[in-house]
């Protein structure tokens, strides 16, 4: 994502009326508490680090899912 992160994309999703309600899962290779409490502080809905299992992706995934 060229001039934009991961954070930036999220903050400006959850900031936007339209998209606000859009659950959002960050897929990521930052994996410290540090990183996945930011990206929750941001709004994200969950946070799935690298390397991950494709079981554990799609289980996140179905919790938003109706």
């Amino acid at each position: 994502m060229a001039g934009l992160n991961g954070y930036d994309l999220c903050q400006q999703v959850k900031m936007n009326k339209e998209c606000a309600d859009v659950p959002f899962i960050f897929l990521s290779a930052l994996t410290t508490p540090d990183d996945i409490d930011r990206g929750r502080n941001l709004g994200a809905d969950d946070y799935v680090t690298k390397p991950f299992a494709i079981h554990d992706l799609l289980t996140v995934i179905h919790r938003y899912v109706d």
